[in-house]
């Protein structure tokens, strides 16, 4: 299957990790170079570029491809580059959106009608996983833990401990 990943961000790229590992022929789109090179560790193919330009949809053969994936941190570049790569021939699209009227409301705005097959909500994903985490008779702050261990594939208390601590200066 060849698929498109706009925006290689935290999601962008275990996605393409992920992939990559099953053996799809991914192509990853994102603006910033120092961003993309993170990503030479990967067997994939990166270009630089704005994922709602024709000229840089058209570059990673969008026409050809399976599926387009925009998980940008701008659900507005998203949305735009789902509905050009619709456009352009992609068969099957997915954006990230982080609206939630467009995930409750869907009878006010038919995403489809603008070339977004399927949505990705965040903020919804990880709920979840807290709640089955709480499920299985973990607490809010148990589950939650567990929920960020396996995010961001923690191994140990002392690791966790140091990204709680990195997070919170960076919100100081």
């Amino acid at each position: 299957m060849r698929i498109i990943i706009a925006g290689c961000g935290e999601m962008g790229f275990h996605l393409s990790k992920l992939l990559a590992k099953e053996e799809h022929d991914i192509v990853i789109i994102d603006k910033d170079p120092d961003v993309l090179a993170q990503a030479d560790i990967l067997d994939v193919i990166s270009i630089v570029g704005s994922a709602t330009s024709y000229k840089v949809l058209e570059q990673a053969n969008i026409k050809s491809s399976d599926l387009l994936i925009a998980v940008t941190e701008s659900e507005e570049t998203n949305m735009i580059s789902c509905t050009i790569g619709k456009h352009l021939g992609v068969k099957k699209t997915i954006a990230r959106i982080s609206n939630s009227d467009f995930i409750h409301r869907k009878d006010a705005f038919d995403l489809s009608s603008v070339g977004i097959d399927e949505v990705i909500f965040p903020e919804a994903l990880a709920a979840k996983e807290i709640r089955k985490h709480m499920n299985n008779g973990d607490s809010f702050d148990e589950a939650k833990k567990k929920y960020i261990m396996d995010r961001y594939n923690i191994q140990s208390e002392e690791e966790y401990n140091a990204l709680m601590n990195q997070r919170e200066k960076e919100h100081l």
